[in-house]
């Protein structure tokens, strides 16, 4: 299935991360002077929203080398970040996400067993949960 709606959503965070950093490298944050590093960020909203409702499908199903993918991805998104501090913010980052991949896996299996037991005892039927979806 892969990861680039993760990726997506993930980018924003790193991105404005980056840009603090750089805005900060001189010791002052100006405004007029800073705002260039900004904008990439705005351009990478939009995606970010867009990617948002799949993220959940698609981390059901990634894979351990996505996982490790994506973390790459975050680092590689903040050359202004020392290494430590990317290594470890995109770890943070994926890390909030790994607690929510638990509990999205946990909350489909249950989903399905409930389906299981619903369809065994006749309750549910195929023909009611398709018609659901039109």
């Amino acid at each position: 299935m892969g990861n680039l709606n993760t990726k997506n959503v993930l980018k924003l965070p790193a991105k404005i991360t980056d840009s603090v950093y750089a805005s900060l490298e001189d010791g002052d944050f100006n405004f007029l002077t800073d705002f260039q590093n900004f904008i990439d960020d705005f351009i990478a909203v939009k995606p970010a929203i867009d990617s948002i409702k799949e993220m959940k499908e698609e981390n059901l199903s990634m894979s351990i080398e996505e996982r490790k993918d994506l973390q790459t991805s975050i680092v590689a998104e903040m050359p202004n970040v020392n290494e430590d501090d990317s290594f470890d913010i995109a770890s943070g980052l994926t890390g909030v996400l790994s607690m929510f991949r638990i509990g999205w896996r946990k909350g489909a299996t249950a989903e399905r067993a409930k389906l299981k037991a619903e369809l065994k005892a006749g309750t549910l039927t195929i023909e009611s949960l398709l018609a659901e979806e039109e």
